[in-house]
């Protein structure tokens, strides 16, 4: 009988030492995939700032091409403005020189012309 009590003593703490090895498993286990998780949210983190920063960059490049857009605009539509006023300044002579010269040929016509 003293034998079967030491035999079940002995599977008692075995037990009892296979549940202690099974719990620092578990905790183990836990402690790497919180470890595991806590490296893929600084990664995410890292991706998500890296982007940031990458559209950051990508929009001012943008600004300073709109803005060099628009001063090429403003540039050429000056250019073409200094060029076209001494063109309508002729055309404008030009017709009211042809307006007095119809007049002084045809004085019937109305006098609506310049």
């Amino acid at each position: 009988m003293k034998k079967l009590s030491d035999d079940l003593q002995e599977l008692v703490d075995h037990v009892a030492d296979v549940e202690k090895k099974v719990a620092a498993a578990e905790q183990a286990s836990k402690e790497k995939v919180e470890v595991s998780i806590q490296k893929s949210k600084a990664d995410a983190k890292a991706r998500q700032e890296s982007f940031k920063a990458d559209v950051k960059k990508r929009q001012e490049a943008t600004a300073m091409n709109w803005q060099e857009l628009q001063e090429d605009f403003i540039r050429g539509f000056s250019k073409s403005r200094t060029k076209l006023k001494p063109k309508k300044r002729l055309w404008k002579q030009n017709k009211q020189q042809d307006g007095r010269m119809m007049r002084r040929h045809m004085p019937w016509l109305p006098s609506i012309l310049p």
